[in-house]
């Protein structure tokens, strides 16, 4: 980068996106401005997290920032598919799904707390 050799910086990204998804890489992509290969290589660990030396980040805030809004977003998107699943689940085979349960409990809080009818419609299946 010292010497701006765009033809060697180039080759250098070129490699990089045939390299697997480790720490040291992504931090040699972020280092160096290979945005595309950095964002790969960052979805690519956070997959695998466990697997990675994450001390290696020391140092490296904006690195170890990505990560972890990249695991954050994974964790939302797997609540996400969860809750849409359990919308689909039918209890006891009577046809009968997770959220309607949930309708029917909340009407009954209303109940016991002697509010007025509220309607859960928007909330449906």
């Amino acid at each position: 980068d010292y010497y701006q050799v765009d033809f060697l910086k180039i080759e250098c990204g070129k490699f990089l996106r045939t390299c697997h998804a480790s720490i040291p890489h992504v931090l040699l992509a972020h280092r160096y401005g290979f945005q595309v290969v950095y964002a790969k290589f960052v979805k690519s660990v956070a997959r695998e997290l466990y697997k990675h030396d994450i001390g290696l980040l020391a140092g490296h805030a904006s690195v170890l920032m990505d990560l972890m809004s990249e695991l954050q977003r994974m964790q939302l998107d797997m609540r996400s598919m969860a809750v849409d699943r359990a919308t689909s689940i039918y209890i006891n085979g009577h046809g009968r799904t997770v959220m309607s349960l949930v309708h029917e409990g909340l009407e009954l809080q209303d109940e016991a707390r002697g509010d007025s009818y509220t309607d859960y419609s928007d909330y449906s299946e």
